[in-house]
């Protein structure tokens, strides 16, 4: 497919805020529009958009964070997110430091839910780890 070339009028200020998204975002204005007319396409031939895909543009455009936009999809974390939006090929945001910290503490706190018990004493008996063969 072929690709042409668009002017069009824009408030300079709108302008400079998407540059600065996309810059963030390490994307071109162009990649960002081109997402954006490919969802209104879907949206004018019929085809139902996916919330998945109505929230990914969200994100996208900067409406929705990352961890509000997986809490919405039902995922188990931004990572998965962020997973999705990549193997789409989507721009990555940034994440504000303090939302990172977050996601780690809760990351953190489900893998301590899940730890079994560290025995307290040397004389309890921890269990046998299997010895691997080194091929020899």
């Amino acid at each position: 497919m072929g690709k042409a070339k668009i002017n069009f009028e824009l408030d300079e200020r709108l302008l400079a805020q998407a540059q600065a998204y996309a810059a963030e975002n390490r994307t071109s204005l162009s990649k960002l529009v081109s997402a954006f007319f490919a969802q209104l396409g879907k949206k004018e031939q019929g085809i139902a958009r996916s919330a998945m895909d109505a929230t990914l543009t969200e994100v996208v455009v900067g409406k929705v964070s990352v961890a509000d936009a997986a809490r919405e999809l039902g995922l188990q974390d931004a990572g998965f997110l962020l997973q999705i939006m990549r193997e789409k090929g989507l721009p990555l945001p940034s994440i504000d430091p303090v939302e990172v910290e977050e996601m780690a503490g809760r990351s953190l706190d489900a893998l301590r839910t899940a730890m079994r018990p560290v025995p307290l004493n040397s004389e309890e008996k921890r269990p046998a780890r299997s010895k691997r063969l080194v091929p020899g």
